[in-house]
């Protein structure tokens, strides 16, 4: 069951909500995007070079890498 905010229809949240996703959109037709293969092998990069503190990095499965 969803509820109106108080003291409002929570019209002011759809327009900032709408306003978010048309930026999101005009970035994207500009071409700011990064793929998400680019994001995670850059992530992997940086955690793989982070010092070791007894955290197992072999995955769910715990394979080797």
């Amino acid at each position: 069951m969803t509820t109106k905010p108080e003291g409002g229809d929570g019209g002011d949240d759809l327009a900032r909500i709408d306003a978010a996703i048309a930026r999101g959109l005009a970035d994207a037709e500009a071409g700011w995007v990064t793929s998400a293969e680019a994001v995670f092998d850059r992530l992997e990069a940086k955690y793989w070079a982070m010092p070791r503190t007894g955290v197992d990095r072999g995955g769910a499965t715990g394979g080797d890498q």
